[in-house]
């Protein structure tokens, strides 16, 4: 317990965040540690898995909060954090998180049909879009060379296994469009994933 207070101030002293994931009383032996109850000061987050599953054609399907075509409560703060799962065929939202912070700039604009790889788009009610946040390939992972050689290569991930995809977002959000090429390729990206906010 005592290490990890001292973990928490020296990550909080460091400019880190001040979430805490350690343990609140030591597991019994082969428990797994279980999470302080109480949420951060400042930050709201929803982690509860009531909304279904995605890659419900894989036999490992993930709980998720919400599943595309579903609508995300939006947290207090002026900044959404998203974390989406990216299983099979489906996206879904696994946590939601409302952060006070500076955003980084948009990006864009990209076209579906058009560009390639993967990126989220705010979208207004006017349908127009308002913020663009490039998003790091979720399918690929870079594989390390064999003993003493250097031969980096990148690998393709198993459709069915879980992929994280983390995305900030301005809070005003009315619609969050996912957009990527078919799985395993680089070709033009079409839309994979929508959520509306409410």
């Amino acid at each position: 317990m005592r290490f990890a207070l001292l973990l928490l101030l020296a990550c909080v002293a460091c400019g880190g965040n001040a979430e805490s994931t350690a343990p609140t009383t030591p597991p019994a032996t082969g428990e797994e540690p279980k999470a302080p109850d109480s949420e951060t000061p400042g930050n709201t987050e929803s982690t509860g898995n009531t909304g279904g599953t995605v890659g419900s054609e894989c036999a490992n399907a993930e709980s998720v909060l919400v599943k595309s075509g579903e609508t995300i409560t939006r947290p207090t703060g002026s900044v959404m954090r998203l974390e989406l799962i990216y299983q099979g065929t489906s996206i879904g939202v696994r946590k939601v998180r409302g952060v006070d912070m500076i955003i980084k700039p948009s990006a864009g604009p990209f076209a579906a049909g058009t560009n390639t790889g993967y990126w989220a788009d705010v979208v207004d009610a006017s349908g127009a879009v308002m913020y663009t946040q490039l998003v790091r390939d979720p399918t690929r992972v870079e594989a390390p060379p064999s003993p003493g050689g250097n031969d980096w290569k990148n690998a393709t991930v198993a459709q069915c296994n879980p992929k994280t995809i983390l995305v900030d977002i301005p809070n005003e959000a009315g619609t969050l469009v996912i957009y990527g090429p078919p799985y395993g390729t680089q070709n033009a990206s079409s839309e994979l994933a929508r959520f509306t906010m409410k």
